[in-house]
């Protein structure tokens, strides 16, 4: 096993310190989580549930929060500064987007059935 010596502020190390047996646990967890926040699919879902108008619809953008996180991954990735955890961010936030594109493309009156 690695020994690894890091800086943490004090309030981190506060809470930290009850559970230093179960770190390294605890940071393998952190890696396995989803790249996005779930509350970003939750928004995403009940918006789309919520059976939006065609102008509903093509009015709807990504959150604030998202679009924001999207901006500073597309500098790093051009700055070449990207971590692989945040390259999987990127990519899943970049399909969302697509995504998006396409329920708004399908609504527009000359692309419905």
């Amino acid at each position: 096993m690695s020994t690894i010596i890091l800086n943490l502020p004090d309030e981190l190390i506060d809470k930290l310190t009850p559970m230093q047996e179960r770190l390294p646990e605890l940071l393998e967890l952190s890696l396995q989580q989803p790249a996005l926040p779930t509350a970003l699919y939750r928004t995403l879902f009940h918006f789309l549930v919520s059976r939006p108008s065609a102008e509903e619809l093509q009015a709807f953008t990504l959150p604030e929060d998202a679009l924001e996180r999207l901006r500073v991954l597309h500098d790093r990735e051009r700055f070449g500064t990207l971590i692989p955890l945040e390259r999987a961010e990127l990519v899943e936030l970049e399909e969302l987007e697509t995504q998006l594109v396409v329920y708004q493309v399908s609504s527009l009156p000359e692309f419905a059935p």
